[in-house]
C-alpha cells in the first residue's frame, strides 16, 4: 500500500490523486514541472516542486484540521 492509499484511508478521502496532482496550466507560475495539492472542492493550497513535498504538506494539513476537530490545544 502506497503512502497515498494510506493517506485516503486514514483521512476518509476518496481518492488523493485527486487532491495531489500535476497543476492546471492556470495554476502555474512557470512552465516547470509542479505538483499541487487542493482541497476537496477545488481550491489551490499549495504548490510545490515534487510530489513527495505535496504529500508533506497535505499530511501537515490533515494533522491540524483534526487536531482542531478533537479540541487539542
Amino acid at each position: 500500500m502506497t503512502l497515498l492509499e494510506r493517506l485516503a484511508l486514514r483521512f476518509g478521502m476518496k481518492d488523493l490523486n485527486e487532491v495531489i496532482r500535476k497543476c492546471k496550466p492556470e495554476d502555474k507560475r512557470s512552465s516547470d514541472d509542479v505538483w499541487c495539492v487542493y482541497s476537496e472542492k477545488g481550491k489551490l493550497m499549495g504548490r510545490y516542486k515534487t510530489k513527495r513535498e505535496a504529500v508533506r504538506r497535505l499530511r501537515q494539513i490533515e494533522y491540524f484540521k483534526h487536531k482542531k476537530k478533537r479540541g487539542d490545544k
